[in-house]
């Protein structure tokens, strides 16, 4: 897996559960609510859904724009 981390503008942890800051997955005590994405919170979407899922609109909107930039040499 590519270091994404680099490029993240985060300065603190980020829960991928609840999208509370200040904790890691492993630290979250709301793992009994229902997830919480904290892209499409930080944007106002619809968040949900867990931060890694497939449906997010932000990891689709991410996703589609990296494949329009994408050079396949052709």
């Amino acid at each position: 897996m590519s270091r994404l981390w680099t490029y993240c503008r985060n300065t603190t942890d980020v829960c991928g559960h609840c999208s509370e800051g200040n904790l890691s997955y492993k630290e979250c005590k709301n793992k009994e609510k229902p997830a919480t994405c904290a892209n499409c919170r930080k944007v106002g979407r619809n968040s949900d859904h867990c931060v890694t899922s497939r449906e997010c609109p932000a990891y689709t909107s991410a996703l589609n724009q990296l494949i329009l930039r994408t050079d396949y040499g052709v």
